[in-house]
């Protein structure tokens, strides 16, 4: 069928409609004009640049309100950093300390990626307002940004009542953050800078409480630190989640005879060695805490001697009363007198010992000499010649009898012998000797 043929004005329209679309089609190929603004804030950082002023506890002037929370919806909405940033920058200039000035500043560093500056801005509004949601989340949220999940752990934590937004990152950090936490922590008590360690475990403390790595780290620096009642309750706690440990169960037993329930300890050791008989450290544990279970019964008159830094002939003479039976209710063979005890609180003590032979006094003037610190040389001889009266002698002695005028030489080496002192060298006969 044969078309129709133009009119003019058709024909002309059709041309100018065909320059048209090939100046639209030189138009495509040259460049492109900039976009006027910056892409929005990426939608998982959004939820992070909350209004400067939320969670802020001071008023501010209207005018201040307004200007920082249009110059926030600019920044978040239209990525407008330049705005922002000339505004915080002139309330700063008229107030440095502006909090919610500095936090919409931070804001502007972190959609410019600067978190290092995040960081600096906010440092000193955090430490003045701990629980400032704006301030936090950002300070957080650019933490996180340079991997450091203990900081940005720390920034959520602090405000996880106040925002949801922060309670749900601490729950998803809350693992990771624990873990590098730990290790800040073992490489802190490993260098021995326990002011690092015990700074980490606070933390730890407060975010993870009764994880076993937390309570783990709380019976490390215990130790570490002598802190016996850390310890003794780290010890106690892991011991109800890890009862077959053997390494726990060693350390609460150490720890109750230190500073805790002595029956308690006693019965863990005394278990752990007839679990590892063959473990001849587990069998020597459980022997000196049946003397150290025996220490908690003395009279309470009595029982301060034992922590004495240093006992005097008199305390020694005290503590061999009531930590021997045998000197208790043995027979006395002789009758001695010793004029300078009579007013002395442990007088009775005193003469027991005497008149069994275990101390001496001195000859002609019958002078005990109560008050005069005791040495190592008196202290070991009364026990080797209490060893030589039990029934059966301890063999160690080999049928030898020491007597309390016993030589220093002699002492020492059958001292070393009965496994008194680790060796004959550690002996010191004169030195002085404390309760323990």
């Amino acid at each position: 069928m044969k078309r129709p043929e133009r009119t003019p004005s058709e024909r002309a329209a059709a041309a100018l409609l065909a320059v048209a679309l090939a100046c639209a089609g030189c138009a495509g190929t040259g460049s492109r004009p900039e976009p006027s603004a910056r892409p929005p804030v990426p939608g998982d950082d959004l939820g992070y640049l909350v209004p400067p002023l939320d969670g802020y506890p001071a008023a501010l002037p209207l005018t201040a309100e307004r200007e920082l929370s249009e110059a926030h919806r600019a920044l978040v909405a239209e990525g407008d950093t330049a705005r922002a940033e000339e505004l915080a920058a002139r309330w700063l200039e008229e107030q440095p300390d502006l909090a919610p000035a500095r936090v919409l500043a931070a804001q502007v560093a972190f959609v410019r990626g600067d978190a290092g500056r995040v960081q600096e801005l906010l440092e000193p509004v955090v430490t003045r307002e701990p629980r400032y949601v704006a301030a936090q989340l950002v300070r957080g949220r650019a933490a996180e940004r340079e991997e450091d999940i203990v900081a940005a752990m720390g920034a959520y934590f602090a405000i996880r009542e106040d925002s949801p937004l922060a309670r749900a990152s601490v729950q998803r950090l809350r693992g990771p953050a624990s873990e590098a936490l730990r290790r800040r922590f073992d490489d802190a008590l490993g260098r021995g800078r326990t002011d690092l360690a015990r700074r980490a475990l606070a933390e730890l403390e407060q975010w993870s409480p009764n994880d076993e790595p937390t309570l783990e780290a709380a019976l490390a620096l215990g130790e570490a630190e002598g802190d016996a009642a850390r310890a003794l309750s780290a010890a106690r706690r892991l011991a109800q989640r890890r009862p077959g440990d053997r390494g726990i169960l060693e350390a609460q037993a150490r720890w109750e005879l230190e500073a805790g329930d002595a029956g308690t300890g006693l019965r863990l050791l005394e278990e752990l060695a007839a679990a590892y008989p063959d473990d001849p450290r587990l069998q020597d544990r459980a022997a000196a805490a049946r003397f150290q279970w025996r220490l908690q019964l003395l009279p309470a008159t009595v029982r301060p001697l034992a922590d004495g830094p240093q006992l005097s002939r008199g305390d020694l003479a005290g503590l061999l009363y009531w930590l021997f039976p045998s000197v208790r209710y043995g027979r006395a063979e002789q009758a001695t007198i010793a004029t300078d005890i009579l007013d002395h609180p442990l007088r009775r003590e005193i003469a027991r010992v005497i008149n069994l032979g275990v101390m001496d006094v001195e000859p002609g003037l019958h002078h005990f000499r109560p008050l005069e610190p005791a040495t190592r040389r008196e202290a070991l001889a009364a026990v080797l010649g209490l060893l030589g009266e039990s029934r059966p002698p301890a063999a160690c002695l080999a049928g030898a009898e020491v007597r309390a005028g016993e030589d220093s030489e002699t002492v020492c080496r059958l001292a070393a012998v009965c496994g008194l002192i680790p060796a004959e060298a550690d002996c010191l006969p004169q030195g002085a000797i404390s309760g323990r």
